[in-house]
């Protein structure tokens, strides 16, 4: 515009129109064989993408708003992938801790990873039915256990526990007078592992 009767041109400040995608944040890609382009074809092929250059460069809403969902749906499904890694992961790790009985007493076997074993019984009437953890071998004491735990019945006499070659025998004991249930469930870590573990009857007369 001219100021005065100078000659002087001076330069139009007005801010020139803005495109369509200047109303987005994030700068779409540019120009035909970019990534734009190639993820648009790989989401669906039969998508005509590149009728035109200018139809590639960027300038079409409504493929940027779907490479964007693209991306974000990228972005989650890696995300999801390296969260089960990290599961898979922490559930070697644990299975590959090694842990060791920390004490004993008639109620409980408890080990080093803050686990324990237990026993329970809900009593018809005179019976008594326990697992001796008492009476395990000394031995057992030296074991170095790894997760998970075995655990089996025997049959007339208790269970056992422990890994492959480092079983652990616990007697159990019913009792009575021979016309009650002479059986116990087995806990590890609060969660029945034996039912109806069958005991060693003792005539209590």
């Amino acid at each position: 515009m001219v100021v005065g009767g100078d000659k002087e041109m001076k330069k139009d400040k007005r801010k020139p129109l803005r495109t369509p995608w200047e109303h987005y944040t994030v700068p779409p890609p540019r120009c035909g064989k970019t990534l734009f382009c190639e993820r648009m074809k790989e989401m669906n092929p039969d998508m005509a993408i590149a009728k035109s250059n200018q139809e590639c460069d960027g300038k079409t809403p409504f493929l940027y708003e779907k490479f964007c969902e693209y991306l974000r749906e990228s972005e989650k499904k890696t995300h999801q992938k390296g969260e089960e890694a990290t599961r898979e992961m922490k559930k070697e790790t644990e299975s590959e801790e090694t842990f060791i009985i920390n004490w004993i007493t008639d109620e409980e076997i408890h080990f080093t990873n803050k686990k324990r074993i237990t026993y329970k019984h809900i009593q018809d009437c005179c019976e008594h039915n326990y697992a001796d953890f008492k009476q395990i071998d000394n031995i057992a004491l030296e074991y170095e256990f790894t997760e998970p735990l075995q655990f089996e019945s025997i049959e007339n006499y208790g269970f056992r526990f422990g890994n492959k070659g480092k079983m652990v025998s616990v007697p159990c004991y019913s009792e009575q007078n021979g016309y009650y249930d002479g059986t116990v469930d087995i806990y590890y870590d609060e969660k029945c592992v034996l039912s109806d573990c069958h005991s060693e009857i003792r005539d209590w007369y």
